[in-house]
């Protein structure tokens, strides 16, 4: 069933113009992290990212990408963006790549932050998202008292996948079936947060060698 419309369309579209553009003027240092613009969509009002991680296959580093995001901004500002997880290929809704995004609780243990609504629908636990702020155990939590940080930004919400899903993917474990060594697969999550970043300085290192070597083979020539 479709939203009300709370908000002039063309309001929502200027501000999201804005998100944007901010988005253009960083999205090189975006894309060294590993997230890619897959899709924006002024007139629909929704955007749709996509997350790599580095995994080791034998002497290679592999970009996986996952998972895949989509952010509805209708009646943006005075709602915040609504998330869904997507299937890269189709743009339909899917189960998220992981059944849990930890983050590092108050007492030291680790805490799932991945969450599942009444109507089936994950989402990461975090204000900023609708699905957040519409949960009943969040009533006393609204919105408008983070609108003015900026929780609802594309790039904000991006790091908060980053950070709990994508940034702590060390590997792949083979069984059976080919399955993604993360803190959902048992791994403690700064283990596996460390294994990532070395993951990603190996494959920077052979990404500066190759190209020294063409630098090299240009000088030559």
């Amino acid at each position: 069933m479709p939203r009300r419309i709370l908000v002039d369309p063309s309001v929502s579209r200027a501000k999201i113009g804005r998100e944007l553009e901010s988005w253009r003027r960083n999205e090189a240092d975006y894309r060294r992290k590993g997230w890619v613009m897959l899709r924006d969509n002024l007139d629909d009002l929704f955007v749709e990212v996509g997350f790599l991680a580095l995994i080791p296959m034998g002497s290679i580093q592999i970009p996986i990408i996952l998972p895949t995001i989509r952010l509805d901004y209708d009646n943006y500002d005075l709602l915040p963006p609504s998330m869904s997880f997507i299937d890269i290929f189709t743009g339909q809704p899917t189960a998220a790549p992981f059944n849990q995004a930890l983050v590092p609780g108050p007492d030291g243990q680790d805490r799932n932050v991945l969450i599942t609504n009444t109507n089936g629908k994950q989402f990461l636990c975090f204000a900023g998202i609708r699905e957040y702020h519409e949960h009943p155990d969040h009533n006393g939590d609204a919105w408008l008292l983070y609108r003015h940080e900026k929780r609802g930004s594309i790039a904000v919400i991006c790091e908060r996948i980053w950070e709990t899903m994508t940034s702590a993917v060390a590997g792949i474990q083979f069984q059976m079936q080919p399955s993604l060594l993360a803190p959902s697969s048992g791994l403690p999550l700064a283990q596996a947060q460390d294994l990532a970043r070395k993951n990603r300085a190996v494959y920077d290192a052979h990404v500066a060698a190759y190209a020294s070597e063409l630098e090299q083979k240009a000088v030559q020539q």
